[in-house]
């Protein structure tokens, strides 16, 4: 019954040479791992979908040109070397999927999974199951006079810090473990654009309420 499940799912290895074998199943096991990180790394349903999918049907195509191609280039000992250079870029391909899984931002300099942004009336409740690195949840717009933006943050696991960014650098910050709450508060300069968002190393269930400056 399993072997009947993969075969609808990968297609038949072909068996006229071990080595189209051991690649089928090395194949599988490159996917059951990439799974396994998948999970390990909490990323929701919506975000692996796409690896989940793909991974299957590429590897398919690539495994079934390369049998079709191994009698015309059996003679050259050429098929297991084609074999391997397409596996490898398949599973990186993949890899870069998953890395880049979350909001599709992971390979710009940070993994997030899970996240949620709602806005109602003014007030903006944004929720991560796992972040590292930077990730922005809001465009500040620069309005005249100082800007006040109160906001309620907390996270489950790890410290976070709360920033407000500009094309300069860090302008306001402010560290949260487990929970802080206050007013962001600072002067704009004319024609700035500001990025508030949240900067951590590796944390877990993030949980950030604020309102907006509109």
């Amino acid at each position: 019954m399993l072997q009947k499940g993969i075969e609808i799912v990968f297609g038949r290895p072909y068996r006229e040479k071990r080595s189209f074998v051991a690649f089928y199943w090395m194949g599988i096991g490159v996917y059951l791992l990439l799974l396994l990180m998948a999970v390990l790394a909490r990323f929701s349903f919506p975000d692996v979908l796409f690896p989940l999918i793909g991974y299957p049907l590429l590897f398919r195509f690539v495994y079934g040109v390369n049998a079709k191609l191994q009698g015309s280039l059996a003679k050259r000992r050429m098929t297991p070397l084609i074999i391997s250079a397409a596996f490898f870029a398949l599973t990186v391909a993949i890899v870069q999927g998953i890395g880049a899984a979350g909001d599709g931002k992971g390979v710009s300099g940070y993994r997030a999974s899970m996240t949620s942004k709602v806005s109602r009336n003014g007030n903006v409740t944004v929720s991560i199951g796992s972040l590292s690195g930077y990730y922005e949840v809001e465009k500040v717009q620069a309005v005249s006079g100082t800007i006040r933006i109160p906001y309620e943050a907390a996270v489950g696991s790890g410290e976070v810090t709360l920033q407000v960014r500009s094309g300069s650098g860090i302008i306001w910050e402010q560290h949260v473990s487990p929970a802080a709450s206050g007013v962001i508060e600072f002067e704009p300069a004319a024609d700035t654009s500001y990025s508030m968002g949240l900067q951590t190393a590796n944390a877990e269930n993030i949980q950030l309420t604020f309102q907006t400056t509109d």
